[in-house]
């Protein structure tokens, strides 16, 4: 009886049918930018200023947020300001809203308090350009607000000397002020200006506080 064996097969190593095709993918992108140096290049300079473009642009948007919300703004997310005017460039519309636009008074602030049960608080201020003096100084242009004591915290200012305005204070019209660090700095230099008196308009007032110091926007101070 005759005997017959099959061949035994041997295993052979085949490489993955993925791997295989990476690698052919990978030789035909080397050849191509081999063959194509100036081309390739080209698209890969382009690539770099896309991404770099858009990180600068990101950057700026942070940036100018940051700086928006340290510099800029005063007023939280949850404050609303109530004005006579907005902001108005065009000269023909600033007319008509002077026309049309009524005053605002203490006493429309006294009635929002009273009707708005979800107000934290309510403050009043309003503003003009005076000349301030002290011992042969004189600093121009100044912006004086005339407010009540609540809007050093509803801005907010911080207090770097001194205390904050009194609501008796207030009440009573004392000559008294809370002033800006620029302020000092021009008139007050090296000394400590808190109980000291400053002439505003041909006024005495005594400083009672000064605030914190808070940089310039745009070139404009804001102490």
């Amino acid at each position: 009886m005759a005997t017959i064996s099959a061949p035994t097969q041997q295993a052979v190593d085949r490489p993955e049918p993925g791997t295989a095709r990476f690698v052919d993918y990978a030789g035909v992108a080397l050849d191509s930018i081999r063959a194509n140096k100036l081309r390739s290049f080209l698209t890969l300079l382009g690539i770099i200023i896309g991404i770099t473009a858009i990180i600068l642009v990101i950057c700026l948007i942070q940036g100018m947020k940051v700086y928006w919300s340290t510099k800029v703004a005063n007023f939280s997310p949850n404050t609303f300001v109530v004005a006579q005017f907005g902001i108005i460039t065009n000269p023909d519309k600033f007319a008509e809203a002077q026309r049309r636009n009524t005053e605002i008074h203490a006493e429309d602030a006294a009635a929002i308090r009273r009707g708005c049960y979800d107000c934290e608080a309510v403050g009043v201020e309003t503003h003009r350009g005076v000349t301030v003096k002290y011992r042969g100084q004189t600093v121009e242009q100044v912006d004086m607000s005339g407010a009540t004591p609540n809007i050093i915290d509803i801005e907010p200012y911080d207090i770097a000397m001194g205390r904050n305005l009194m609501d008796w204070e207030n009440d009573h019209s004392e000559y008294v002020v809370f002033i800006g660090w620029g302020i000092m700095e021009k008139l007050y230099p090296g000394t400590d200006p808190v109980g000291k008196d400053i002439e505003i308009e041909g006024h005495w007032y005594r400083i009672i506080g000064v605030g914190d110091e808070r940089g310039s926007v745009f070139g404009f101070s804001r102490d």
